[in-house]
């Protein structure tokens, strides 16, 4: 058996080492660059529709009655926690007011309902 030099790789060695150096560079350019391009493609198509406002992406506002109960349904929910985190003292009257308008909304509803 014949030992090789220090300053000498083995053939078996020196192949080995090119496939393992390699093989990211074939990976990046077989595999990521090719995706990479098609999905780059495919987000700017769903970014320019959300920018300009196209279909599926549209965002309208309609005001119905559903719509108004859901309003009214969150404001009444939120606005004393956000009042009493947020909102100076002063405000605790116009809050009580709003508050009244939203529960006095809801409870016709409720009421038409019957």
């Amino acid at each position: 058996i014949v030992d090789p030099e220090p300053d000498e790789l083995p053939p078996d060695s020196l192949e080995l080492l090119t496939v393992v150096f390699l093989w990211p560079w074939r990976f990046f350019q077989n595999r990521f660059v090719p995706f990479y391009k098609s999905s780059r493609e495919t987000l700017k198509d769903h970014v320019m529709t959300i920018l300009y406002g196209n279909s599926p992406y549209a965002c309208t506002f309609q005001l119905t009655g559903i719509n108004l109960l859901v309003f009214c349904s969150f404001t009444y929910l939120f606005i004393e926690v956000i009042a009493l985190a947020f909102l100076p003292a002063h405000a605790d009257y116009a809050i009580a007011v709003v508050g009244a308008i939203v529960w006095t909304v809801l409870a016709v509803e409720l009421f038409l309902e019957w």
